[in-house]
């Protein structure tokens, strides 16, 4: 048996398996820096619409342009958490598949440190989730209240 038969035998990953899992995972996670950078930069400015398609979309935080506002300025640390973490990920799965590339690891090394490092890194953003959700609905609930208009007719 050749060795590249007993490594496919022996269900080893081959360098070019490795590196396309490398670079799409990298791909990946640049793509969601890229996503989160963007709504940093919305929400940091105050640019994000109410009603818009990113963001925290809860009923509380929809509920008025103050609300959405408020929700969203305090989502923003968890938000540059989040980008920072894809970021960090990215650079670990394209560093891996450099790696195997220039042998300086086995492609299962250099696959493991791609899904190990995109697992790792997607439990974190995850583990934030509930954080943002926190602060975000602490800054909603520390609004003033306005007062409900009476309806003319009902009274």
């Amino acid at each position: 048996m050749g060795t590249e038969a007993g490594r496919q035998a022996l269900g080893a990953t081959s360098v070019v398996e490795a590196l396309v899992v490398c670079a799409v995972l990298a791909v990946v996670m640049v793509g969601a820096a890229a996503t989160m950078s963007w709504l940093c930069r919305k929400v940091a400015a105050d640019a994000l619409p109410p009603q818009d398609r990113a963001g925290i979309r809860t009923r509380w935080a929809i509920a008025s342009d103050e609300a959405w506002y408020a929700a969203q300025r305090a989502g923003l640390p968890a938000f540059r958490a989040m980008a920072w973490i894809s970021a960090v990920v990215a650079l670990v799965c394209a560093g891996a598949g450099g790696a195997v590339v220039l042998g300086r690891v086995s492609p299962d090394a250099g696959l493991a440190w791609s899904v190990a490092g995109s697992g790792a890194g997607c439990l974190l953003m995850l583990a934030l989730v509930p954080v943002c959700l926190r602060r975000a609905r602490r800054a909603v609930d520390r609004l003033p209240q306005r007062p409900v208009a009476q309806d003319p007719v009902c009274g």
